[in-house]
């Protein structure tokens, strides 16, 4: 994408057409001498300073091809091809076969795409994969411990597995998803909420995954599969793989003082409060007093300090009244999900507007496990631009790209033009 900084190159050119100098003044003694014509105007442009102009466009170029980081081919020289599959794919029919035809024709080395890559054999193949791949990790490993000239990697592609920046790697990769057909539905959590049982289902595919809280009675329960084990409880879906314990409802206590202008900001964030209340099996008892009452009671799960007077108050999670005015949002986290800012004051515009209810969320429920069961359930699938996985056995032989070497040298030339570029201005006046 820097290459479309080549553009800049009409820079110099039009600052070069529209600067020409002025005509030589030449003295005579008479005009009676000259000629009488008809007075012709002429206008035309006329690129002067012919090399200022190279050095400026050569300036330019440089700078675009510094910050694009140049790439060259070189051809390989060991010829070691190396698949890379997940445990995940592997007994899929379609990547059985596609592997059989790069291990048998194409002469690739099949191995595991997990740490340390080692070999695809009977043995390896029956152990399960606990912990999600880490692609671009592991690929960055690949490319240093393999040597190998070519990588084909055949995996889920999953979104979970994509994080932090992408590497640059020395190695061409040819990279082909296996598609996710299925969807997959779970409950995360279940919880007991007076006679209802509140439970927090997951339904993920390879284009999203959804959260939803559900209250079941006695009549939505036959929609489960439910079992006792002593006094504990377990549900899950008819196609859950694993059963979910039922838990006692969260109970919160928050505590809420306000000063006298505050008064209806603090009846905003109480009803929110009613409102996560009914939605989520959480009951939170509610301490609302005037700051003037003082705050001697301690204890609180959660703390709210709604005045502009130095904060007054202790709490597991606090959150107090810090106006900022260029915040996106009403509630901001400030310290390690323990401390929190109401950024406005409110209203009944932008407590809508806003979602204040959706971002009180995050200081009543605990979404720790939740997360974590989304990590190893989410089927997500990051699109890439790939080729077909049928044709995977055509594969045809390509010289793998080399990335040049960090281009201090072109800063280095780029630096000793541009000063070049400012004496010779200086001294053209130009």
């Amino acid at each position: 994408m820097y290459l479309w900084g080549l553009t800049a190159l009409l820079i110099p050119i039009l600052i070069h057409l529209w600067s020409n100098k002025e005509g030589k003044v030449i003295r005579v003694g008479s005009l009676k001498f000259f000629p009488e014509e008809q007075t012709h105007r002429q206008k035309s442009f006329k690129i002067n300073e012919i090399w200022l102009l190279l050095l400026r466009t050569l300036l330019v170029s440089l700078l675009v091809l510094a910050l694009a980081e140049p790439v060259f081919h070189n051809w390989p020289a060991s010829g070691k091809k190396v698949v890379l599959v997940e445990r995940s794919v592997l007994h899929n029919s379609s990547v059985a076969l596609v592997l059989d035809s790069l291990v048998n024709i194409g002469n690739y080395e099949p191995r595991f795409l997990q740490q340390d890559f080692p070999l695809i054999d009977d043995a390896g193949t029956r152990e399960v994969e606990t912990t999600p791949v880490q692609y671009w990790q592991l690929l960055q490993q690949a490319s240093r411990s393999l040597q190998a000239d070519s990588l084909v990697v055949l995996s889920q592609a999953k979104m979970e597995g994509f994080k932090g920046k992408r590497p640059i790697l020395s190695v061409p990769i040819q990279w082909y998803t296996v598609p996710i057909m299925d969807s997959f539905e779970f409950i995360a959590e279940a919880r007991r909420k007076g006679k209802l049982l509140a439970i927090a289902k997951v339904s993920t595919d390879a284009h999203q995954t959804e959260v939803r809280y559900e209250h079941l009675d006695e009549n939505g329960r036959n929609s489960i599969d439910t079992k006792t084990i002593g006094k504990d409880q377990y549900v899950k879906l008819p196609a859950q793989d694993f059963w979910t314990k039922v838990k006692e409802p969260l109970s919160l206590r928050v505590g809420m003082w306000y000063a006298e202008d505050f008064l209806y900001d603090s009846y905003y964030i109480k009803a929110a409060l009613r409102s996560i209340e009914q939605y989520f099996p959480v009951d939170i008892s509610i301490t609302n007093k005037p700051t003037s009452a003082g705050t001697k009671e301690s204890g609180f799960d959660l703390a709210i300090w709604l005045s502009e007077q130095p904060l007054d108050l202790y709490g597991r999670k606090i959150m107090r009244y810090e106006p900022g005015p260029l915040s996106s949002k009403l509630v901001e986290p400030v310290l390690d999900g323990s401390r929190y800012r109401l950024t406005q004051r409110l209203s009944t515009e932008n407590v809508f507007e806003q979602d204040l209810v959706a971002q009180l969320v995050p200081l009543i429920i605990g979404t720790k496990r939740l997360d974590s069961l989304l990590a190893l359930y989410d089927q997500r699938v990051l699109p890439m631009p790939q080729n077909e996985l049928a044709r995977v056995h055509a594969l045809k032989k390509e010289a793998p790209p080399r990335q040049a070497s960090t281009p201090y040298g072109l800063w280095t030339l780029w630096a000793v033009l541009f000063l070049v570029e400012r004496a010779l201005s200086f001294l053209r006046d130009q």
